[in-house]
């Protein structure tokens, strides 16, 4: 037996450990742990709609906007489907809570040479889960956020804007995205941006708005 091999078996004796074989470099290697994915994916997603906005037969302007992603939109924003591809989200995802709804409102008017008198728009956020139209300017403008826009007046370049930020929500199923509360927290996707207006031309479509919603979704846990 070679002298090196003596030595270093009576040294490993010495220490109480024993000789690897020459080939145990193969046999320690570690394979690789498979690839554990998360079982719950969150995603941040941003969802976009437009409706021109009609006053009624008496010129009133009186509804909302739901924060839902489900939602139809009301008479005075045409009736239809808020948000087109919320229905390939629900395939894909189990669960929603909204972050942040915004509102992009153009006049379409812009003569200011008839005289006439046109009452302003007000607008302000609802976090409420109840949804329900404005009756009266007052019942629009007793929000903290609220404020009016006068559509014969704006100068600034026909635009306003109007955002609402939500927090502390808890998650809600995607099936009912507005269930009022979850053990006391308000869940899912409550609330809505409120119109009021009056003194304005009959059945006419007065602005159009670009609505904004931010979600966070998240897949089945």
């Amino acid at each position: 037996m070679p002298k090196r091999i003596k030595f270093l078996r009576k040294r490993a004796k010495r220490r109480g450990t024993r000789m690897r074989p020459a080939n145990a470099a193969l046999h320690d290697v570690k394979m690789p742990e498979p690839m554990m994915l998360p079982v719950t994916t969150v995603q941040r997603v941003q969802l976009r709609g437009y409706a021109g906005v009609s006053t009624t037969a008496g010129g009133i302007i009186s509804s909302y906007i739901s924060f839902d992603p489900g939602a139809t939109t009301q008479v005075a924003f045409g009736s239809a489907t808020q948000f087109l591809e919320w229905t390939s989200f629900i395939n894909l995802f189990q669960e929603v809570k909204v972050l942040q709804f915004e509102v992009q409102c153009v006049r379409f008017y812009a003569d200011e040479t008839k005289g006439d008198v046109w009452g302003p728009i007000a607008i302000a956020g609802n976090s409420s889960p109840v949804l329900a139209s404005p009756g009266n300017y007052q019942a629009c403008v007793d929000n903290g956020d609220s404020q009016l826009w006068s559509l014969l007046g704006d100068q600034s370049g026909m635009n306003r804007y109007h955002a609402v930020r939500l927090n502390q929500l808890a998650w809600a199923n995607v099936s009912n995205t507005n269930p009022g509360s979850s053990n006391g927290i308000a869940a899912g996707c409550p609330g809505s941006i409120i119109f009021y207006a009056n003194s304005l031309p009959a059945s006419s479509t007065m602005f159009s708005v670009k609505y904004t919603g931010t979600y966070l979704v998240r897949t089945r846990v």
